[in-house]
């Protein structure tokens, strides 16, 4: 196949114009705030291609998601108020850049065409918000690259349709179809304006009004310190085979989401190693509550604020259970529209309503129900030994440095299945690396060593080894990094 762009074209499908929801004007308003650096949250993933498969079945598996989710043919334009509009479009095409791996590994090929992809920011109002990628021995696809714009998809949607291009580009199988009862983005729109959707919004306000009353001048976490590192912002990734071990057998032992465990477990370390007790952050909301969006690809998520406190003789027990119900009871009001929510928090100042108040955010792919990830995990299932031994496995790698993070730590579960999988974007000036690696290697030990006995926050220091704020932290020896975006397969 020859090395020159050539499209992706779709025609015939149904085309329309309505507002857009809140999940959409939540990510745009980060996107405003971050302009002209919006390159920075394009999505991106490898998927590899079989040997029997064509470049006919690569282009049937595209045009079967264009035709499924409208949010994939989806431009944002200014409407007659001023507030953003979304338009479905009927027809249209998509870029396709190919490169030919020739004696290259396709895998390096395809990193640099994604990284070319996702360079740019996305022109939301005139773009198409997917580009596409295709790395070809000769005429046989190997890869393709998918780059999306954060505007149309959020993590949830990201992996509905990684799962089915894998599905589709994969060895030949029977493919049941796509679930046409998904609810596209406009008729999401139009919940959200009903007298129901509405209501939504109203309770929400009602806790965010509520819990700026009760966390009233406390501040957030962490403070500015004397001096940053260079470059200022870092992006890394923790993997932990314990973690993954430990996490089932203690949520289903306490009957807790395995999210709020992780993310305990890093408050407990990071308030012995700071001095800091009261722990407002943001937590990222799914909002897949409803049957009609389980299976929808739309940008859904939103922020929403939930509170934690340490006491200094709490039983490490009682913090997860703490921890679960203030994020349970977070994730109810999730959903809100971010123009009403700005105006209550903070007056005529616009965009992404409460962020920037308490800035560090908490992120988990998976739904946060209570007892929805503890099935099948005996408490016994792990010993103590076994726990300790897996935990030699563990590393912590600094991937790359962003230009900018809106956040002074961002925290985003993506896999606790085996081995966690952590990504951390850190602001320097306010969080030192050292302590934030120190302070993950500290969190899996309180996990491992909390299945063998019962532990309390006075162990959190001769338990981790990590030390109260007056001593400098030591992190563990790293692990190199050869690649940063692995294949899909």
């Amino acid at each position: 196949m020859d090395e020159k762009p050539t499209r992706l074209r779709f025609a015939g499908l149904g085309s329309r114009r309505g507002p857009i929801t809140w999940g959409q004007r939540f990510i745009m308003d980060i996107l405003a705030e971050i302009s002209p650096d919006e390159h920075m949250l394009n999505l991106s993933m490898h998927i590899a291609i079989a040997a029997e498969r064509t470049i006919t079945d690569v282009r049937d598996g595209v045009l079967e998601l264009v035709r499924a989710y409208e949010g994939l043919r989806t431009r944002f334009v200014p409407g007659e108020d001023g507030a953003f509009e979304q338009v479905v479009d009927g027809s249209g095409d998509y870029p396709l850049e190919v490169r030919q791996a020739g004696d290259e590994p396709p895998s390096a090929v395809g990193e640099r065409l994604r990284a070319t992809l996702a360079a740019r920011r996305f022109a939301l109002e005139s773009e198409l918000p997917v580009r596409f990628g295709l790395v070809c021995t000769g005429q046989r696809p190997v890869l393709l690259i998918v780059v999306l714009a954060h505007a149309c998809l959020d993590g949830w949607s990201y992996k509905i349709i990684c799962r089915r291009l894998l599905s589709v580009l994969g060895p030949a199988t029977d493919q049941p179809p796509l679930d046409g009862s998904a609810e596209q983005p406009i008729d999401r729109a139009a919940y959200e304006g009903s007298a129901r959707g509405q209501r939504l919004t109203v309770d929400a306000l009602g806790y965010l009004d509520e819990f700026r009353s009760r966390v009233g001048s406390a501040k957030p976490f962490p403070q500015r310190l004397r001096s940053e590192e260079r470059p200022r912002y870092w992006w890394g990734q923790f993997e932990s085979p314990a973690m993954a071990m430990a996490v089932p057998v203690l949520a289903a032992r306490l009957r807790v989401p395995s999210a709020t465990l992780v993310l305990s477990s890093l408050l407990a370390v990071l308030g012995h190693r700071t001095g800091h007790r009261t722990w407002p952050f943001m937590l990222t909301v799914s909002n897949r509550f409803r049957p009609a969006v389980r299976s929808s690809v739309m940008h859904l998520t939103q922020s929403v604020p939930a509170l934690v406190e340490l006491d200094p003789d709490m039983p490490v027990a009682e913090l997860f259970q703490r921890t679960s119900r203030a994020v349970l009871r977070a994730a109810r009001f999730g959903q809100f529209d971010p123009v009403r929510a700005a105006r209550l928090l903070r007056g005529d100042v616009p965009h992404r309503a409460v962020d920037h108040e308490y800035p560090m955010t908490f992120n988990y792919d998976r739904p946060i129900d209570a007892g929805a990830d503890t099935a099948g995990h005996p408490a016994d299932q792990w010993d103590l030994d076994t726990l300790r031994r897996a935990s030699v496995g563990s590393s912590f790698v600094w991937l790359d440095t962003p230009t900018y993070e809106l956040n002074r730590l961002y925290c985003h579960i993506h896999d606790l299945s085996g081995p966690a999988v952590i990504s951390f974007k850190v602001d320097t000036r306010y969080l030192a690396r050292a302590d934030l690696v120190a302070a993950m290697f500290g969190a899996e030990r309180l996990l491992v060593e909390q299945v063998g006995r019962d532990l309390s926050l006075a162990d959190v220091e001769p338990v981790t080894g990590v030390p109260a704020a007056s001593v400098p932290a030591v992190p563990p020896i790293l692990r190199p990094q050869d690649d940063h975006f692995p294949v899909i397969s």
